[in-house]
C-alpha cells in the first residue's frame, strides 16, 4: 500500500481532501524512520500525515482537540479524561508513528546527529 492508501484508510471519509492528504504527506516525508522497511515507512509516514489532519482540523475551527473520555462509570458517575499528550492523540496517530520511530537509534558523528 502507498502512504496515501494507508492514510485513506487510518481516516476514512470526505471531511479531508484529496489535496489535503497530499500535503500532509509532503510535510510528513521528512519523518520517515530511515532504518525500517519500505513498507513500515509509509506506514510511519501516513501515521504522521494523519495526525497531522487531525491537529489542523482542530485548530482551524478555532478548538484544540479535547480530552477524550478514558474511563466511565455509571453509578455516582465518574469519568476519567485523557490528559497531556494522550489529550492530543486520541486516535493513537502519533503514538504509534512514535513507537515506530524510536526503532531507529540516532547516530551521532562530529556533534550532529545523521541517519
Amino acid at each position: 500500500m502507498t502512504p496515501l492508501e494507508i492514510l485513506a484508510f487510518e481516516l476514512p471519509g470526505d471531511r479531508y481532501t484529496e489535496d489535503d492528504r497530499q500535503q500532509a504527506l509532503a510535510l510528513a516525508a521528512n519523518k520517515r524512520p530511515w532504518c525500517l522497511s519500505e513498507a513500515e515507512q509509509d506506514a510511519a509516514q501516513a501515521l504522521y500525515a494523519a495526525w497531522l489532519l487531525v491537529m489542523r482540523v482542530g485548530k482551524e475551527g478555532g478548538v484544540v482537540p479535547t480530552a477524550g473520555i478514558k474511563s466511565e462509570s455509571e453509578g455516582d458517575l465518574s469519568r476519567t479524561y485523557a490528559s497531556g499528550s494522550e489529550a492530543l492523540d486520541q486516535f493513537g496517530f502519533k503514538a504509534r508513528y512514535d513507537e515506530m520511530a524510536r526503532q531507529c537509534p540516532i547516530k551521532m558523528q562530529r556533534g550532529a546527529c545523521v541517519k
